[in-house]
């Protein structure tokens, strides 16, 4: 299998080609630009080369500065900022079509010395092709991906840099990386798309005087695949925007065209319910606390697991302090909010057979798994958000033993998995997904691990219902 991973990284980058890496957009200077100019354009573009025109006409030529070359003219040579670039430019411009091997790319690179080429398209300069861009690619793609989020000015980068997450989740799965690694990673990318969306989107005032949140799975870290919207927004008390509503729809609005479809329970921030100043907050958690029916132990578990992704993260500490000081001692409220762990029959029979032609791989496993560590979890009072980061507090805390640890991380990492693979099979790793797996379509050490982490799941019910005495209630 490592031979295997090996050999199919190195036959994904020899096949790939220039146009898949990141590449530079053209940015033109003319030649009589003084190097503070070239500067303030490379910033402006976050670039680290500029293409310089000199001369007109026929006698146009083009060539390329790079920030090195004003930094030896500028800092090593004593020449005036206020210079014209075009003596400092390399016009011996050394370029390969859009559509040319990247490794072919890396060769010219190494054979010439240089750390950039010029890259064509049907004959005409399409951008540049950094060497940094080049060995990010080799290295794992998510930096490119990173890049154009980073580097994105609008919505329309944004959408198109969102939109390569899914063939990102293909090729890391392809090449054999942990599914915990693939969610960590695409937690990352997600939290950074919804942080730039924000920040285009909001003024410097709101951006200051409020906290984007994630909550569910993409706050603790657990979601691959692009599935319903939970986030909300905490404004500081006193603060208020006049343009706030318009800007939470276009928000919302915009992840929609990104791929994260409307969440059916409205947890959005275009809801007045999820954007509201942190005392309004106080107000919701002391009621989801105090008046626990089903809808406010629903809402008091997604925002347990909530994370900060822009704006002011105290906002949210103080909201999450004050849940965790509000919370009941009494064993009732426990009882309840833990109670949904047994709400889905686990597909699992008494002799470890797998029941039914279709298995509901979310409602049977992976959520009571996670529901029952987040019960044990705000019991004591515990700031970790992710359930693996919870299960080893809880086996220091003394909750349960290293075996029954070991069981539950690898059960929760082993069906993360399975779904993965079969909706990557099915093609629908960019829509919104069914949670159903079919074990004819497994094979025999898939079936295994499957029938092992449902019967992990159904004795951690056992143990959640005698932890939480929910046969008294």
């Amino acid at each position: 299998m490592a031979v295997r991973q090996a050999n199919g990284e190195m036959t994904s980058f020899m096949m790939a080609r220039i146009r898949q890496a990141f590449i530079h957009p053209a940015t033109y200077v003319d030649a009589s630009c003084t190097a503070r100019e070239a500067v303030a354009a490379m910033k402006a573009t976050r670039s680290t080369s500029l293409l310089v025109r000199d001369g007109e006409g026929a006698d146009e030529r083009v060539g390329v500065l790079s920030d090195r070359d004003l930094r030896d003219a500028v800092i090593l040579d004593g020449a005036p900022v206020t210079s014209p670039v075009g003596p400092f430019t390399s016009y011996s411009l050394i370029s390969l079509d859009i559509d040319d091997f990247l490794f072919n790319a890396l060769v010219v690179m190494t054979k010439h010395g240089i750390r950039r080429i010029v890259v064509t398209e049907e004959g005409r300069i399409a951008g540049i092709l950094e060497q940094v861009d080049l060995l990010g690619f080799l290295s794992n793609n998510s930096h490119v991906v990173a890049i154009r989020v980073e580097r994105a000015s609008d919505l329309a980068d944004l959408k198109t840099a969102s939109a390569e997450i899914p063939t990102l989740i293909q090729a890391l799965h392809a090449n054999g990386v942990k599914v915990q690694l693939i969610a960590e990673m695409v937690t990352a990318l997600n939290r950074r798309i919804f942080a730039k969306l924000f920040e285009m989107l909001a003024p410097p005032d709101l951006l200051a005087n409020s906290c984007l949140i994630v909550m569910g799975s993409e706050g603790r870290g657990e979601q691959i695949l692009k599935t319903d919207q939970d986030n909300g927004l905490i404004l500081r008390d006193g603060y208020a925007c006049p343009n706030l509503d318009a800007i939470t729809a276009e928000f919302s609005r915009s992840l929609i065209e990104f791929g994260y479809p409307e969440c059916p329970g409205k947890i959005m921030v275009n809801t007045p319910e999820w954007t509201r100043p942190l005392a309004g907050y106080r107000e919701a958690i002391h009621n989801w606390v105090h008046h626990p029916d089903e809808a406010a132990q629903l809402n008091l578990a997604i925002f347990y697991d909530a994370a900060a992704v822009a704006g002011d993260a105290t906002l949210l500490e103080k909201a999450r302090d004050y849940l965790l000081e509000t919370l009941s001692s009494n064993d009732v409220f426990f009882s309840h909010f833990a109670r949904p762990t047994l709400s889905f029959e686990t597909p699992i029979g008494m002799f470890s057979n797998l029941r039914g032609e279709q298995l509901d791989i979310k409602k049977g496993g992976i959520f009571p798994l996670v529901h029952g560590v987040r019960s044990l979890a705000l019991e004591k009072r515990m700031t970790e958000r992710n359930t693996l980061d919870r299960i080893e507090k809880l086996l220091a805390l003394g909750v349960f033993d290293r075996t029954m640890a070991t069981e539950l991380s690898e059960s929760l990492l082993a069906m993360m998995a399975l779904r993965l693979k079969l909706r990557l099979a099915a093609g629908e790793i960019g829509t919104q997904t069914d949670n159903f797996i079919r074990p004819d379509q497994l094979n025999r050490l898939e079936r295994d691990l499957l029938k092992d982490s449902l019967s992990i799941v159904k004795r951690f019910k056992e143990f959640i219902t005698y932890h939480f005495h929910l046969k008294m209630f």
